[in-house]
């Protein structure tokens, strides 16, 4: 039964994959019935005569994989985890909070940590360009008139909104500076 459950979600996992706006969370529940498996079978393992073996037949994996990742052998990533992320995303906030007028966010936590409104919904709005539902010309006359004091785009999404927004954006803003949060944009 438990083999049926985690086959079914991965299977369904992966058929869910290629959908627009979709990443690697849609595996959670076979990553979770992964790891309850794996307890499972350690567990059972532990209870005979291999159970050294199969505890090191576990573990040596997780040590080879923790080991070849550069930031598990720094301490200092254990003793202050995620802090060189937390500053940057707090400088990237203070960078757009900073701006006159509304922003446009891919990542909406930015716009709403600089209590800036929700301006554009790119993802939704974006989907709507492509699907025909709705027309980019309201967004492309927003930019042109450098309605926004900071534009944001998740890293490698600089087309979220289209070819046209896009080529507005290259006319009437300028790139500021780009991080692992993306790119950020001023007016020209």
């Amino acid at each position: 039964m438990k083999k049926l459950a985690f086959i079914t979600t991965l299977i369904l996992g992966i058929g869910l994959l290629g959908g627009a706006g979709v990443d690697v969370n849609v595996m959670f529940d076979a990553d979770i019935a992964l790891a309850l498996g794996a307890a499972l079978l350690l567990e059972r393992a532990a209870r005979g005569v291999f159970a050294p073996v199969a505890a090191a037949a576990y573990a040596l994996p997780l040590l080879f994989a923790a080991w070849s990742n550069g930031d598990w052998r720094d301490a200092d990533s254990w003793l202050h985890p995620m802090q060189e992320e937390a500053r940057l995303a707090q400088e990237d906030i203070a960078f757009v909070a900073a701006r006159q007028g509304p922003a446009l966010c891919e990542m909406q936590s930015f716009c709403y940590w600089a209590r800036k409104p929700a301006a554009v919904d790119v993802f939704n709005v974006g989907q709507q360009f492509d699907a025909g539902a709705r027309s980019d010309t309201p967004l492309v006359a927003l930019i042109e008139a450098r309605c926004f004091g900071a534009i944001q785009f998740d890293p490698d999404s600089l087309y979220s909104l289209g070819e046209n927004v896009h080529e507005a954006i290259a006319r009437a803003y300028r790139l500021d500076h780009q991080d692992d949060y993306g790119s950020f944009y001023v007016p020209r």
